[in-house]
């Protein structure tokens, strides 16, 4: 089961139930203009009943834990926004609350980590997309939530810091701890995240 969070148009979601026949999908956005899109996304792609839609803030719709959470939440800072979204820009028809997130970029994602523990199953994983120079700040921010898990980041194909991946120790039969390695959300991990270096 994976959900993804601020779904906006869908184009996550839409993607994962279309290259992931047996994954089950939610589909989380506080706004339902968006999720009204990301409904007709997913009918356009003949996915839309393999995908929950639920409006609500980041994870509180869920109704139980899932294995994977992915989300490309906003991650602008407040002082950026009239470069990214003034009139004549490339995000000028985009509203500002679907780009800015606080004076360092990081509002959502800090809450989305701080929440995370409690719709996450045990052997679970998560994947955010970050700004190209956040890595550092947020790498920091997945480290002090999640002591004991595997955190790195994945590169895109300019070679920038732009996926953060967290996956949860899971108990191998050995009784040994392991990195996601029986996780059913490793394999969907390891196919869609980019790797760095």
């Amino acid at each position: 089961v994976a959900a993804d969070i601020g779904t906006g148009s869908g184009a996550i979601a839409v993607s994962l139930a279309a290259h992931h026949p047996n994954l089950t999908l939610y589909a989380t956005d506080a706004s339902t203009e968006a999720l009204a899109v990301a409904q007709s996304n997913a009918a356009a792609h003949n996915v839309n009943a393999r995908i929950g839609f639920l409006a609500g803030d980041l994870l509180e719709p869920l109704p139980h834990p899932v294995d994977l959470l992915v989300a490309n939440l906003p991650y602008l800072r407040d002082d950026q926004i009239p470069a990214w979204c003034g009139v004549g820009t490339e995000l000028a028809w985009e509203p500002k609350e679907a780009l800015a997130a606080g004076t360092d970029g990081l509002d959502h994602l800090r809450r989305l980590l701080e929440a995370a523990p409690r719709y996450l199953r045990p052997d679970g994983a998560i994947l955010l997309e970050i700004g190209w120079d956040q890595g550092p700040a947020v790498l920091a921010l997945a480290k002090a939530r999640f002591p004991e898990g595997g955190v790195r980041l994945h590169k895109d194909l300019a070679g920038l810091d732009r996926v953060l991946g967290i996956e949860l120790k899971v108990a191998a039969p050995s009784g040994k701890e392991t990195l996601g390695q029986t996780s059913p959300a490793a394999a969907v991990v390891a196919a869609d995240a980019p790797s760095s270096p």
